[in-house]
Order: structure tokens, then sequence, then C-alpha cells
């Protein structure tokens, strides 16, 4: 937390345990209090997002403790080109087509080994959506306690399924809740915004 005008901050590693967005939008934001105030900051970064990395006006990098870089970020591919390193343009952008379909490989053989967890659940699941489509078949029904009690018990049975389906995903969601009201009390984003992925 910021307090009071000042003119030097010095901040550590202030992205670990961040997803790159949130990363993104607190160094945006020290950026115009940067430029706003005329302050000087100096961030420590372990390997920023490049949108991140293209919000700093000056860099030094360091190596083994030694300053290997000291200046602007726009003259810093200039200065490394003139040492005889030169980027491969294109290298290390996106995964390569190798290595992404070993990994859809050993997701497709995790699920084959856990083939019947899969193969369980998705019957389940179209046992439980028929026999709760049958309540909905018969539009009209005579007006008494006997229909009345076969269309609640109906309901009854699908809301039991829903929650019992629902248990096993009762311990990561309190796991997950610690992050999720940090998240929500630092204003991160609205509570909605984990409750309606989370629901459905």
């Amino acid at each position: 937390m910021i307090i009071g005008p000042t003119k030097a901050l010095f901040m550590d590693e202030i992205t670990n345990g961040l997803d790159s967005s949130t990363a993104f939008q607190i160094v945006a934001c020290l950026q115009q209090l940067v430029h706003i105030t005329d302050a000087t900051l100096l961030v420590s970064l372990l390997q920023p997002a490049p949108e991140t990395f293209d919000l700093f006006d000056d860099l030094i990098l360091m190596s083994e403790g030694k300053i290997v870089y000291h200046g602007p970020r726009d003259h810093v591919l200039e200065f490394f080109e003139d040492c005889g390193l030169s980027v491969l343009r294109g290298k290390g952008l996106l995964i390569s087509f190798k290595r992404q379909s070993l990994c859809i490989k050993r997701t497709s053989s995790s699920k084959r080994r856990n083939s019947f967890i899969y193969v369980f659940k998705t019957v389940q699941l179209i046992i439980i959506s028929f026999i709760t489509m049958t309540v909905f078949l018969r539009t009209r029904m005579d007006v008494d306690v006997l229909h009345g009690n076969y269309y609640m018990g109906a309901l009854f049975f699908a809301l039991t399924i829903l929650l019992v389906d629902g248990i096993p995903e009762m311990s990561m969601t309190l796991q997950r809740l610690e992050v999720f009201y940090k998240q929500r009390d630092l204003c991160f984003y609205p509570a909605w915004a984990y409750a309606v992925p989370a629901t459905y």
C-alpha cells in the first residue's frame, strides 16, 4: 500500500503469485503514478509478460549480481545485437506443435486410465436426466394429492441428485475460498465473477 507523496519507490518481486493480467494492471497503475507524480520507481521482476515489460521506460538487466545493461527499454535489443547476441524471431512465442501434441496425448492417456469414472459419470447423468425429464412429459395432471406427490417427488429427486453430485466439489471450493476472499477484498473482481463459472 502506497501512502503519502513519495518521490522514490523500491519494490521487489511485486508480481509473485499473480496472473499476468493482474500483474499488468498493477504495473500499469504504477506507471501512471510515476508519470503523474514525476516519481522514481525501481521494480524487480522475474520473467514479466511482454505487455508488462513494454510498460517500463528504463531497464536494468542483471546477471549473477552484475549489471549487464542499463538504459532505455527500446534500445535493449540493439545493445545485445551489437554484443553479438541476436533474438531468434518467432522463437519461444508459441508452444511448438510437437509439445502441444504431447500434452494432448498425456491428457488423453490420463482419461483412458480413469475411463471408468468418465463412463460412470456420463451414464449416471444420462439416467438422471431421463428420470428428471419424465416430470415434464405430462403437461396436464389431475389436481389431486397423488399426482402432486409424484411431481414433488420427482423434483425432490432431481434436487437431491444435484446436491449429492456437488459434494465432491465442496473440498475444492473450501480450498479456493481463501484466495477468493483475498482477491475480492482487494477489488480484483466482483463476487459474481467467481460464483458464475464455479456454479455452472
